[in-house]
């Protein structure tokens, strides 16, 4: 992670990202995903291998967006150096793109054989179930 990626001074909040990227598996059961919160709204959009399966958007009122701030900035990813995965393969990337206090952090974490690879370290867990939480059914949504 170059420190460009790592400490971006900005202005305001324009979107938080979340992106899951499914292990490969075959299309009928590959699903990936990406969460885009932003001050008033949430866009949910679900892709197989790049192609775009469906499409949501959620209006966001302040009050939820400033508390799923507040729990985002409690957990406290920041970067690290890159963990190579060792040629690990057929794992689950979790992806994410935080505006957080005029720093902007962008990394992921590869789980694979279950341990974890990339360049964020604290709990990406957490921080991943945050962004589920706003997007009701995700579960049914993610079977289009």
């Amino acid at each position: 992670m170059t420190d460009e990626n790592r400490n971006l001074a900005i202005m305001d909040i324009p979107k938080l990202i979340y992106r899951f990227i499914d292990s490969s598996v075959p299309p009928a059961y590959h699903r990936s995903y990406t969460i885009t919160v932003k001050p008033q709204s949430v866009e949910f959009t679900v892709d197989c291998y790049g192609d775009i399966l469906a499409e949501y958007k959620l209006n966001l009122c302040e009050k939820v967006f400033q508390d799923f701030l507040t729990q985002l900035r409690r957990i406290e990813i920041s970067g690290i150096e890159p963990d190579d995965d060792k040629g690990c393969a057929g794992g689950k990337t979790d992806s994410f793109d935080l505006i957080l206090d005029d720093v902007a952090l962008k990394g992921y974490v590869y789980h694979c054989a279950g341990k974890r690879y990339g360049n964020l370290s604290g709990n990406t867990d957490d921080a991943a179930r945050l962004f589920r939480e706003l997007v009701p059914g995700l579960t049914s949504k993610l079977r289009v």
